[in-house]
């Protein structure tokens, strides 16, 4: 009787664990995502092609106004700079850098749910154990093997029969009930015939 709620309660404190593993890998999760998304707006890759466009435009300006004050050899030489700096732009575009922060984070987000899971099946298999101990030491386990309990009618375990008198009324317990009976008479140990 004492050793079904015990499994019980551990069983409900292994779903409380895993709910509250799968909250905090789920929190994890929202934050990492949160930090990326506050990176990236804090950098500009929320909208690079916008950034890019607006680089792009000073550029044809700049190439416009070069075009207006200085003779054509100067200015096939300065656009070729700015054409150069426009490729640098490109390749230094923060959003090259958004694959390689996303497969970073799926990593990172695979890794924790195989930790968690792993965390999850070791306390499974531990409390598993444990239950198949607290099995083994149940009253309830000792009874099916073909033992009694006998308890007194104030409920006190009978453990000797010097406990007893005749006309004692006791509960005895067994695997699959139990039953009343008076006592008629007491045999100690001491008393009886030795085989």
């Amino acid at each position: 009787e004492l050793a079904v709620p015990v499994r019980e309660e551990l069983l409900a404190e292994l779903d409380r664990r895993g709910r509250r593993m799968r909250v905090a890998v789920n929190r994890r999760l929202e934050d990492a995502r949160a930090r990326l998304h506050h990176a990236a707006r804090r950098h500009g890759l929320h909208a690079p092609a916008v950034r890019l466009a607006r680089s792009r435009d000073a550029l044809a300006a700049a190439a416009a106004r070069l075009e207006r004050a200085h003779p054509r050899a100067a200015l096939a030489a300065r656009r070729e700079r700015l054409a150069n700096l426009g490729e640098r732009l490109e390749r230094a575009s923060p959003r090259h850098a958004l694959p390689e922060l996303a497969a970073r984070l799926d990593r990172a987000e695979a890794a924790l749910r195989q930790a968690a899971g792993a965390a999850t099946a070791a306390r499974r298999e531990r409390l598993a154990a444990a239950a198949g101990r607290l099995e083994a030491l149940s009253p309830l386990g000792v009874l099916s093997r073909g033992y009694s309990l006998t308890a007194r009618a104030d409920g006190r375990i009978v453990r000797r029969a010097s406990e007893l008198r005749p006309g004692d009324e006791v509960t005895t317990r067994l695997a699959d009930g139990a039953f009343t009976a008076r006592v008629e008479r007491v045999d100690p140990e001491e008393t009886r015939p030795h085989a």
